[in-house]
């Protein structure tokens, strides 16, 4: 279900009593004045009646609220087996058990299998072999020294919470081949998340040891992490008949000695921006909470599965790389966006819905993409914008770039593409899939620019778990200069007039070194990967954030003091009511609160958010419930 939100301030009564009172005195002033036509003769007689002392009027928060807040925090702690070794002679007509473990075995096919060594290694041990968030089993065929099949089971209720972002329905069984770097091989795998157990058909090898993998895969029937969080459609929206609710949040700017662009601050909700999320979409909500919408621009652009993508090309196996497909941007920014399209002609840009912006993709600089990609685009006003300019005017190697542009391997294989190569391994650039925006100057030269933190992984490249190559998940905006300008060439150079800062805090309720459900309940560690020698549990680049948006400051320079001076500050927090649909809880604005901090520090009463859950899709066809 999706959340509709409903917005609370403790002072909202307040306001009404004072606009009542407002008119009421005004209908006293504003009447004219008429003598009786009678004398007065003085009030008729009034009977007493004693008043009820009655307490304030409070706005109670629905306490299905809070519930749902702590069913979150009180999931069970995942309890893993331990390690065990146990022989079983397997029944024609019955699944069983092994002894001290959590599978079960049945025998399958013409020639069924009658006794098996089963090994469950613990977590440890599992550990050990470089799968840090799966279950690890060894399967020996005893009774006979040649192939077969059997039925495997494994109940994971013991630790169905171990990690966050519905991990539990996106895990499936794998059998890891022997040779040493290849990848796990999924197995047809059934997930049957009401029982907390998955089962598939598992070919044992003749004579030797197979080795079983419980492990989650990078999507599932709750969504898809490999894909960015680019909606379908960048330029989708509501009518006043969707039933869509819309909320916006203004934020103050302070505005510095001398002219130029000024950020344009707020939040913005939508409950319509959940609309069209399925299992193909990245659904972890984004740094503010689920509905919101806070940035400063970007232009993507989009990649494709090279398991999608093996006609005519290099590659022969399936993996979870990107490969080059199209060349495509779509660019996001307030007050206009939509996809940019490129005239087969000339070779210029602009957005398919023209409005006279003058669109340039340029390389004369250094960045982290291959050929140091970045975007311009001047406004029929003469405003240029910049998107992964990353070093400004005036760069020298002891200033600090913006790190403004995201990259990922990304494999040209087919002829004619970027990279292309003889072997698909060789056909691999680092290219960029997202370029934020970083630099903006007016027709005078005054200037703003924005700075990013930038959050890596890695993942086995081309299907070879010993692989490991670095990308770039996720990054967030940390500050917006402004009040400054380029006329002296640099941008490093003197006094930054007006400054806003943005605080980031781990998304994580307690205990952040626990990385389960009850505490990064919307955070898939599993898929992390920080070996520089192995990554058998990560094999494609996905994309999620740890970091969520806490506090927001603007401030000034005080040419007195030497430093930047707060102006105002609004603070966040946030908690992750459980859906109670079994799929995960999401990161949700809970309050702002407002605090001014000229001469003196006074803090305004609080917003609150509430929700009312809705169904927002059908069933999907791995059985998961509708998604709220």
């Amino acid at each position: 279900m999706k959340k509709i939100m409903t917005v609370t301030s403790r002072n909202a009564f307040r306001l009404a009593a004072a606009a009542t009172a407002a008119t009421v005195l005004t209908g006293l002033l504003t009447g004219s004045i008429d003598l009786p036509e009678a004398p007065f003769e003085g009030p008729a007689d009034v009977p007493f009646v004693r008043g009820l002392e009655v307490d304030p009027a409070v706005l109670d928060r629905d306490i299905n609220q809070e519930l749902a807040g702590e069913a979150t925090a009180n999931l069970p702690a995942p309890v893993w087996p331990s390690s065990s070794s146990a022989r079983i002679e397997l029944a024609t007509d019955q699944r069983l058990t092994v002894p001290g473990s959590v599978i079960a075995l049945a025998p399958i096919g013409s020639d069924p299998i009658a006794s098996i060594q089963v090994n469950t290694l613990g977590r440890s041990d599992s550990d050990a072999k470089g799968f840090t968030s799966g279950l690890v089993f060894e399967l020996t065929r005893v009774d006979d020294d040649g192939s077969g099949e059997v039925s495997a089971q494994v109940d994971y209720a013991a630790f169905a919470y171990a990690f966050g972002a519905d991990w539990r329905t996106r895990l499936a069984l794998w059998t890891v081949p022997g040779c040493v770097g290849c990848a796990p091989e999924r197995l047809d795998t059934t997930n049957n998340i009401a029982g907390a157990t998955v089962i598939a058909d598992v070919p044992l090898a003749a004579a030797e040891t197979t080795t079983l993998l419980l492990a989650a895969d990078s999507k599932g029937g709750a969504g898809d992490y490999t894909a960015s969080k680019l909606s379908p459609s960048s330029t989708w929206s509501q009518g006043g008949n969707s039933g869509s609710y819309n909320w916006s949040y203004p934020m103050t700017v302070p505005s510095p000695v001398g002219a130029g662009p000024l950020p344009s601050l707020g939040l913005s909700y939508s409950s319509a921006s959940v609309d069209g999320r399925s299992e193909a979409t990245n659904n972890q909500p984004g740094w503010i909470g689920e509905g919101f919408s806070f940035g400063s621009g970007s232009i993507e652009r989009r990649y494709v599965p090279c398991a999608n993508d093996m006609d005519g090309a290099n590659n022969t196996e399936k993996t979870g790389d990107r490969c080059w497909k199209t060349d495509n941007a779509i660019l996001s920014m307030e007050g206009r966006g939509g996809e940019l399209v490129q005239d087969d002609d000339s070779g210029k840009w602009r957005l398919k819905n023209d409005d006279g912006t003058v669109i340039e993709r340029k390389t004369d600089t250094d960045n982290p993409d291959n050929n140091n990609e970045y975007w311009k685009l001047t406004t029929p006003d003469g405003t240029q914008y910049f998107f992964g300019l990353n070093q400004l005017p005036g760069w020298t190697s002891d200033k600090t770039a913006t790190e403004s542009v995201l990259t990922m391997p990304v494999a040209g294989n087919n002829t004619d593409e970027p990279c292309h190569d003889s072997t698909f391994g060789s056909s691999f650039c680092d290219q960029a899939w997202k370029w934020n925006l970083d630099y903006v100057v007016d027709v005078h030269g005054n200037t703003m620019s924005y700075w990013y933190d930038v959050d890596t992984n890695r993942y086995g490249k081309a299907g070879k778990a010993d692989n490991p190559v670095l990308y770039d998940r996720a990054g967030e905006l940390v500050r917006i200069d402004y009040g400054t300008d380029n006329r002296d060439g640099t941008e490093y150079g003197g006094i930054v007039p007006g400054r806003i800062d943005f605080t980031l805090t781990d998304r994580c309720l307690s205990d952040c070194g626990t990385h389960d459900e009850a505490h990064w309940p919307d955070t898939p560690w599993d898929l992390s990967c920080t070996s520089t020698t192995s990554c058998p549990g990560s094999l494609a680049p996905t994309l999620w954030s740890t970091k969520r948006l806490t506090k927001i400051t603007t401030t000034i320079w005080d040419n007195g003091l030497g430093k930047h001076m707060p102006v105002d500050s609004w603070e966040m927090t946030h908690t992750f009511p459980n859906p109670g649909d079994g799929t995960r809880a999401g990161l949700w604005l809970d309050t702002i609160t407002r605090t001014g901090h000229v001469g003196g520090t006074a803090a305004m009463p609080p917003i609150e958010f509430d929700w009312v859950q809705m169904y927002n899709r059908v069933d999907d066809s791995e059985g998961c419930r509708p998604s709220r």
